[in-house]
């Protein structure tokens, strides 16, 4: 019998949760009537069924006492679960009660047709559109006639196994007492708090964020801004502190993610770790904030008992981070909120689009964009503290998966080139070649309809009535031109042409020369200008119009970056930056040289050659006549 009590640890808890069922020892007043009901209290938490997390419950009758001469007995197969009497049952601590409930639980699981006898109640929660909808579950316990099956007339003991169909989710096991013949409902509390779990992307640079917080899209170079926000676990009152695991939060990045970069003065320089609204950690310095980090005695605790961070992970020892809280600080402080924020860096190896990851992290490889991926390890068994075993074992030294939570956001990157090239010699790369980028916005107001322009190098907004440009709210000394723009929710009034000063100019990028890497684009429609060409050529001429799309506008999130072209001009070519993959493209504009005439828009240079040999046979054939005409007068 002692062999089958060691067998305790049912996988008490879920990855998504640390709670507990109420523990032997409960006991219920007698009511009128005949039925009796197990109700169990749902928790509220966020999962794919809504707000609450059981979704069913079932209830064995696993001993009974004899109503004539108070004898108690095991109902088979549950007699060799424990060697205890059951008067001693009623004083078990919570530890011991727990692991009695979790080993009784492992005899059912194990052996499905020798207690099915014993089963008195099934009850699934109520749900509608796949929810759960029900606070409680109640449970009424029906009487088995078959032999040496469960008889409920008298008291018994009964396991109630709670379930989800959340996947990872196991709640765990309870066993509870009965003692009148006669009607009753006992309740089965709940014991604990949800365990949330979630990583979030708060905000980027050059670029966007998806109101989930799952995705953003960004450039190489971007600074990205996460939050990861849980909660330690309660366990039970009287669980031994000293046996409490510790609760690890580790951080592991794509290689295109970098969180410990040379910019950071030390690992985890920029790295906040909070208590509620306390802070805990910062950087490399755990703080001594009273019973943050005091042990029991009010001392401060040894150097290896504080909260920790160090550089690396155990899925990647190159970049990342790992803070550790000690078991006792996390019983200490059971139910807190745990915050941790942190900065990371768009790095040269970012993924372009939405190409995969082939990646020194192998949980991350053929995931597509730039992953970044938090775990949490915790003691996932409510009455010890410890890493229960999913089978039902003692508790492990080592964490089993129900013990370990994942979360995930992706940083996607978008890039839009400009290539100048020479017209007559497109192999030749120019350098010099200054442009201005609009972004269009649309303003339409009851008499007009407008198009505004985004400067993205001025960060200014910019008007045009179809042929000229204005700022609003500038005080420039060129020339003005007054012009009423009626916006339906700020009636702004453009009153300057706009002259952009800050340019972009072509140069050599990465050994190339003629680039612009004009970076991360907003999704909208663009407009591109040349106003100076290189020396010895012309601008092409023409207002370039491109659009950026991405996949926001469809499913909320940036996992799609493309650039198409509104207009076919022979002297833009437009391509994806990368062929295989969508994530920018490529501009390239010829410029022909100085001494080409242009040659858009109908006949161009034959036009004016032939214009122009006209032009010089009729001046040579008047001045044939002129001179006829004056020698015959003399």
């Amino acid at each position: 019998m002692k062999k089958s009590f060691k067998r305790a640890g049912v996988a008490v808890l879920s990855m998504a949760m640390l709670l507990s069922m109420g523990a032997v020892g409960l006991t219920a007043n007698a009511a009128e009537g005949d039925a009796k009901t197990i109700v169990v209290s749902q928790i509220k938490a966020e999962g794919s069924q809504g707000d609450n997390i059981i979704s069913k419950v079932e209830v064995y009758q696993v001993a009974k006492q004899d109503s004539n001469t108070n004898v108690w007995s095991w109902n088979s197969p549950f007699a060799t679960v424990d060697s205890k009497t059951f008067e001693q049952l009623q004083s078990v601590d919570a530890e011991l009660a727990n692991k009695l409930a979790r080993s009784l639980a492992s005899t059912v699981k194990t052996k499905p047709s020798n207690v099915s006898k014993y089963k008195v109640a099934t009850k699934e929660a109520t749900t509608e559109d796949g929810k759960i909808t029900a606070a409680n579950i109640e449970a009424t316990i029906g009487n088995n006639d078959a032999e040496d099956g469960a008889k409920v007339t008298g008291t018994g003991y009964y396991l109630v196994i709670p379930t989800s169909s959340d996947a990872g989710v196991v709640l765990q096991p309870s066993l509870v007492q009965i003692t009148s013949s006669g009607a009753q409902k006992t309740t089965v509390a709940t014991k604990g708090t949800p365990l949330p779990f979630d990583k979030a992307i708060e905000s980027t640079t050059d670029g966007d964020t998806a109101d989930s917080g799952d995705t953003s899209v960004g450039v190489v170079g971007s600074t990205v801004n996460y939050s990861i926000t849980t909660q330690l676990p309660t366990y039970a009152d009287n669980v031994n502190k000293e046996k409490v695991k510790d609760f690890v939060i580790e951080d592991d990045p794509s290689s295109g993610i970098l969180i410990n970069t040379s910019d950071f003065s030390s690992t985890g320089s920029n790295v906040v770790v909070k208590f509620g609204d306390t802070t805990v950690l910062e950087g490399e310095i755990a703080k001594n904030l009273g019973s943050v980090d005091k042990n029991a005695d009010g001392a401060l605790p040894s150097a290896d008992k504080k909260i920790d961070i160090k550089s690396g992970t155990t899925f990647d020892s190159n970049d990342g981070f790992t803070i550790t809280i000690p078991g006792y600080i996390v019983a200490k402080n059971s139910g807190a909120t745990v915050t941790v924020t942190f900065t990371a860096r768009v790095d040269t190896d970012a993924k372009l689009g939405t190409d995969t990851v082939s990646d020194y992290d192998t949980k991350h490889n053929n995931a597509t964009g730039n992953p970044n991926t938090a775990h949490l390890t915790y003691g996932n068994n409510y009455a010890t503290g410890g890493y229960a075993d999913p089978d039902g074992e003692e508790d492990k030294d080592t964490p089993p998966d129900e013990s370990k939570k994942d979360s995930t956001v992706t940083t996607y990157v978008g890039k839009v080139l400009l290539e100048k090239v020479s017209q007559s010699t497109p192999a030749t790369k120019l350098n010099g070649a200054e442009f201005q980028l609009y972004k269009e916005e649309q303003a339409v107001t009851a008499t007009n309809s407008y198009k505004i322009w985004h400067s993205v190098t001025d960060n200014k907004d910019v008007y045009t009535d179809g042929t000229k440009y204005y700022v609003v709210g500038e005080s420039k000394t060129e020339t003005t031109t007054e012009v009423t723009i009626s916006d339906p929710d700020t009636d702004l009034t453009a009153v300057m042409v706009y002259n952009p000063k800050e340019k972009y100019t072509t140069a050599k990028i990465d050994d190339v020369d003629g680039q612009i890497n004009f970076g991360y684009l907003a999704a909208g429609n663009y407009k591109l200008i040349e106003t100076k060409a290189p020396s010895n050529y012309q601008p092409f001429g023409l207002e370039y119009t491109f659009t950026v799309t991405t996949d926001t506008d469809t499913n909320g999130e940036y996992d799609t970056y493309k650039v198409s072209s509104e207009a076919s001009i022979s002297t833009v070519t437009l391509t994806k930056v990368d062929t295989t993959k969508e994530g920018g493209a490529t501009l390239k504009i010829q410029d022909p040289d100085a001494n080409t005439l242009p040659g858009t828009g109908g006949m161009g240079t034959v036009l004016f050659t032939v214009g122009g040999a006209a032009i010089v046979l009729a001046a040579g054939a008047m001045f044939v006549v002129y001179m006829r005409k004056r020698k015959t007068e003399e």
